[in-house]
Order: C-alpha cells, then sequence, then structure tokens
C-alpha cells in the first residue's frame, strides 16, 4: 500500500549520500544524533563522520 517506511527488526537509514553529475549532497534524519541534548554541543565522537562528510561534499576526498 506504499505506507510501510520499515520492516520489522530492520535499522532505519540515518544518513544517505548520493552524486548526481558533478554535484553532491549528503542526508542526515537529524542533528538531535549528533549532538547531545543536555549541553546542546556535537558530540566529539562523531566529528570523523561530519569531517568525512564536509570533505567529501567539496571533493577533497
Amino acid at each position: 500500500m506504499g505506507t510501510r517506511v520499515k520492516e520489522k527488526g530492520s535499522k532505519p537509514v540515518v544518513a544517505a549520500a548520493v552524486e548526481v553529475g558533478k554535484g553532491r549532497m549528503v542526508a542526515y534524519g537529524s542533528s538531535k544524533a549528533l549532538s547531545d541534548d543536555y549541553y546542546r554541543r556535537y558530540i566529539a565522537s562523531n566529528w570523523p563522520f561530519l569531517k568525512g562528510v564536509l570533505l567529501w561534499i567539496a571533493g577533497e576526498i
């Protein structure tokens, strides 16, 4: 029916990346997954992921 967005027992996709022609785009489900709710700061352990995304978008990797 087109209403199911997640199969039982599956893990949701939280990030996706695509290249179209010369463009690149990354979509991320929510910035809350990257931040600490209490302090509202980005979690240091996510920096390698964020850095990789930014470098990829910039065409450095």
